[in-house]
């Protein structure tokens, strides 16, 4: 527990933010613009972003080299990494050493693709508490939900404890259709029912991305509220409802008087 009082709620140093975004809309590239980023990478995105990110201290583990899509070991993997975040002690991983004082934010990078992990983990685990050993896709979403909590949980104690900025990026995936069949509402790639809400709720802005491309430039917009029909968007801190070329860093760096 904790007193709240205007000294405490202006020298938050921490901020959670998610982006939610189809591929290409610029996700991972404002997810590089924070201070000093570690990346759970799920994907192989990191690399669109490499000239932003060689500007700054980062750096990051693909969790896809680690362990195949359609097994466990990636979610174990995924959580090695959170549970060393949320001890902050320096750790092994894959040989090399990895010091959590050396970042400043968090990035996983996506929970859609992460969550399928914790997904194939919850199947195994359904399948190796069944008596017939037969596949429970009922358990096996218990148990996502579980697991899905529980790294929202420990994103949210890293955040608390170690004043450490968070970042979840998430796919879009088609919402409400009108009588035609033509998508009027996207909603959070995010399986499950409970979960979505849940992992959510961590986060103190939920912002739409968009690429918008002219004949000489791309510019990335951040869209906080109204766009796509997307009814999770939101920002705590009342942000303009749309941001061109977001630098989390400035950004930080402006609203809060720090970097961290």
């Amino acid at each position: 527990m904790a007193v709240i009082n205007m000294d405490t709620l202006t020298t938050k140093k921490a901020m959670r933010w998610g982006f939610l975004g189809k591929s290409g809309s610029g996700k991972t590239r404002t997810a590089a613009t924070a201070p000093d980023p570690f990346f759970i990478d799920g994907e192989k995105g990191v690399s669109g972003a490499k000239d932003i990110l060689a500007t700054k201290t980062f750096g990051g583990v693909e969790i896809v080299e680690l362990g195949s899509y359609t097994t466990p070991k990636a979610w174990h993997h995924t959580m090695s990494i959170i549970d060393a975040f949320e001890n902050g002690a320096p750790f092994n991983f894959g040989g090399d050493t990895i010091n959590p004082d050396d970042y400043k934010t968090l990035v996983v990078d996506t929970w859609t693709t992460i969550g399928h992990y914790a997904f194939e983990e919850g199947k195994a685990e359904a399948k190796r508490m069944s008596r017939s050993g037969k596949d429970n896709n009922l358990q096996a979403y218990m148990y996502y939900d579980q697991y899905g909590k529980t790294f929202a949980n420990k994103l949210l104690s890293i955040s608390e404890k170690w004043g450490m900025n968070i970042v979840i990026n998430f796919h879009l995936k088609p919402g409400q259709t009108d009588d035609d069949g033509n998508v009027i509402t996207w909603d959070p790639y995010v399986m499950g029912r409970g979960l979505p809400p849940y992992l959510l709720a961590i986060l103190d802005e939920t912002w739409a991305m968009e690429a918008r491309h002219t004949k000489d430039d791309t510019a990335l917009i951040a869209h906080t509220r109204n766009y796509l029909g997307i009814d999770v968007l939101k920002s705590r801190h009342r942000f303009p409802n749309t941001i061109v070329n977001p630098n989390l860093t400035e950004i930080l760096g402006q609203f809060r008087g720090t970097t961290r």
